[in-house]
């Protein structure tokens, strides 16, 4: 790197906080940029979830003095010798599923130099990196691809999302029919606009998307404390700066259904809803809010509806989008000896998952 470059590594919320003011002026003029990597979330995520954290690994890089891009990561204190991308890897009772991990970068070119990233994390000590949510397309795994060291790439999921404007198209014929009937029902469609909605709209998401999973006798993920306040406050924020997109369906004075989606760069991003499935007559609340959704997007000037990835490949959301593709995962591992033990543990796994397989 030359006098003009450096890139400095944030390991505490302080450092953070410290960098608030130019964090927030790279995402007003980054060409690559996310809900995932906004300050927003990185660090009110980095508050909720301290427990959890050995320290932050926040690569930033700096050219001419302004900040160009940051790569979010952190160590986990359950592995203290890998680094995963920030929001990842947490308990899976209150995961908060990082999706479409990327840079936060000015342009293609303005990323951390492959050399001065691969020495910090020999460094901090840090043996391996994991990214778990990537697109295909993405500048972080283009970039991932050309590291030095030994690398571990799979496909582990599918992401499926609405290309608009034309791709509404499905989402319209779909939800046609449920929208008269909502109509003849007096079922409105309204989005959050005030603090005062955000605490009744919020809480109502809390209490329908709890009760559809306890009634199946499964864990519902809002009555998970750290969970829950973490989205509180974060969707609370994303109200104040208009990224936030909360819709929902009311009925006299009742909520029926709720759909928590945020604005991420030329996206909207669906995150989570809640439904009241006992409502009658049937408006399918689920498809209408992601057609009211579509449309806010398309009002935004956005280019896609974005459902996140799911295991499967069929289902739903593959009834409702135009488009599927490849979620991948990306390991870097430092030495040899560090890659080759990573493939002993992995072999491990698969001989004890066929075992149990076998018993069932």
């Amino acid at each position: 790197m030359t006098v003009s470059q450096s890139v400095v590594v944030l390991t505490s919320l302080d450092d953070v906080h410290a960098s608030k003011e130019s964090w927030l002026g790279l995402e007003k003029t980054a060409r690559f940029k996310g809900l995932f990597n906004s300050y927003n979330w990185v660090e009110t995520w980095a508050r909720h979830y301290a427990t959890y954290i050995e320290k932050l690994l926040i690569f930033t890089y700096w050219k001419q003095g302004e900040l160009a891009s940051i790569l979010p990561l952190y160590v986990s204190v359950s592995n203290k010798h890998k680094a995963f991308y920030i929001s990842s890897s947490e308990p899976s009772h209150i995961e908060t599923c990082s999706e479409a991990q990327d840079f936060l970068s000015a342009s293609e070119e303005e990323v951390i130099p492959h050399s001065a990233f691969v020495e910090s994390l020999k460094k901090h000590g840090v043996h391996s990196v994991e990214f778990n949510n990537l697109s295909p397309h993405s500048l972080l795994l283009q970039w991932s691809r050309t590291l030095s060291g030994y690398q571990t790439v799979k496909e582990e999921r599918y992401r499926f999302y609405v290309d608009l404007p034309d791709g509404i198209d499905r989402l319209e014929k779909k939800t046609r029919r449920y929208r008269n009937t909502a109509s003849r029902a007096e079922v409105a469609i309204e989005r959050v606009t005030n603090i005062n909605e955000f605490e009744k709209v919020f809480n109502a998401l809390i209490e329908l998307n709890s009760k559809r999973w306890l009634d199946k006798a499964k864990p519902a993920i809002f009555k998970e404390k750290t969970f829950c306040e973490f989205h509180r406050e974060l969707a609370k924020n994303s109200l104040a700066d208009n990224t936030l997109s909360l819709y929902f369906l009311r009925f006299e004075h009742r909520i029926i259904a709720v759909n928590y989606s945020f604005v991420s760069g030329n996206t909207i991003v669906f995150y989570q809803s809640g439904n009241d499935t006992s409502f009658k007559p049937n408006v399918s609340p689920g498809t209408l809010l992601h057609y009211a959704q579509a449309l806010e997007a398309v009002s935004r000037g956005k280019e896609i509806y974005d459902f996140m990835s799911s295991g499967q490949q069929e289902g739903y959301k593959a009834q409702l989008t135009s488009t599927c593709e490849a979620v991948l995962s990306f390991t870097l591992h430092t030495s040899l000896l560090n890659y080759a033990m990573h493939n002993v543990i992995e072999r491990i796994k698969t001989i004890k998952a066929w075992g149990i397989n076998r018993v069932r």
